[in-house]
């Protein structure tokens, strides 16, 4: 069996003083990597002198400057360079342990059935944050699911990895989106990933470290104002992803009760009571739609 080659993809925003470290800690990894892409989303401190020094250090580092565009279009430029079977996913400000990626190769050669793979992490400082809401091991496909929940699977950037075939489909959205997506596009990954009908593994071993700093774009952050934005923004990416994976609303009911079949979706209470609000929710709209039309149908 060929052993997949792993691309390490970065996305930088004027974080020199950061970098660094998120390209040493994707260069000592146990098992290296196939590649090393940082995107510069258009910094304006001195990133670049940064990553050139560092290129000629590392000879599989490739730094690939362009127009600040936001965290999405980041993503796509770096899964469209990336020449990997795989990529693993790094934000400028936070960093591996050495053991990230051959914890992720083990898992990813004995579950060949998965296309989307995150770990688990633990912060800087203080309490913890985005931690994931499914149980370890495998689950998906949640279609289904995660359309009637709004519910992603996985948590933060730097744990995901996503097959490049499947990162690919999910970057292919109207470039009207970026503008939605300049931070938080981890949503579009992971929302994008459930939607496709992707096999997630969740392995729980921290071998990622999120940095908390006064300059994180959202950790610590919560104001109600974007919290209502975010709302009609996620909703416009979900309407993108159900047009581009032909997922009928209509058929919404059927399509939870045939995901529940899965074994990997039968495997714990925890997600089997996931399934059955779900449905609940979706047959008590389906039951209020179908009074309506009685009514309607029954008029004088």
């Amino acid at each position: 069996m060929n052993t997949p080659k792993f691309s390490v993809l970065i996305n930088n925003y004027n974080y020199a003083d950061f970098v660094t470290q998120a390209v040493a800690s994707s260069h000592a990894q146990e098992l290296a990597p196939h590649e090393i892409i940082v995107v510069d989303d258009g910094s304006k401190d001195d990133s670049l002198a940064v990553l050139s020094s560092l290129k000629a250090r590392i000879p599989n580092l490739v730094v690939h400057p362009q127009p600040n565009g936001g965290q999405l279009a980041a993503f796509r430029k770096g899964i469209e360079l990336a020449t990997g079977d795989w990529c693993f996913f790094l934000d400028a400000d936070d960093e591996w342990t050495p053991q990230h990626l051959a914890q992720a190769a083990a898992v990813i050669d004995a579950n060949p059935q998965v296309s989307a793979y995150y770990s688990g992490h633990r912060e800087t400082s203080g309490p913890p944050m985005y931690r994931t809401k499914w149980p370890e091991g495998m689950v998906g496909p949640v279609a289904a699911l995660v359309a009637a929940t709004r519910t992603r699977v996985g948590t933060i950037t730097s744990t995901i990895a996503l097959r490049r075939d499947l990162a690919l489909k999910l970057v292919a959205l109207d470039r009207n989106l970026d503008e939605d997506w300049r931070i938080r596009a981890d949503d579009c990954l992971l929302f994008g990933a459930s939607l496709a009908g992707a096999i997630f593994y969740y392995h729980p071993e921290p071998t990622a470290i999120y940095r908390i700093h006064e300059r994180n774009g959202y950790a610590n952050k919560d104001n109600a104002l974007d919290e209502y934005l975010y709302g009609f923004k996620r909703a416009r990416l979900f309407r993108a992803f159900r047009e581009s994976f032909g997922i009928e609303q209509a058929e919404l009911l059927a399509n939870l009760l045939a995901e529940t079949q899965f074994p990997q979706n039968r495997r714990t209470a925890k997600i089997r009571r996931r399934y059955m609000r779900a449905i609940w929710k979706s047959d008590a709209k389906l039951l209020a739609r179908l009074k309506s039309l009685y009514k309607a149908l029954t008029k004088p």
